[in-house]
């Protein structure tokens, strides 16, 4: 049985590794939201809300 401190390190390390993964997407999400301004496509604010929770 793994301890309470165990278990808590593990828990910061998943929430961690989320964060890690949710900021990548975030950097992916804000380069292709750039591709298509430059390609003249300009999306409203609900539209970029939404695709920055996909």
């Amino acid at each position: 049985m793994l301890s309470t401190a165990a278990l808590q390190k593990l828990d910061l390390l998943a929430l961690q590794e989320k964060e890690i993964v949710l900021g990548h997407k975030l950097k992916v999400a804000r380069s292709e939201l750039e591709q298509l301004e430059e390609k003249g496509i300009v999306l409203t604010k609900e539209q970029q809300l939404l695709h920055d929770t996909i």
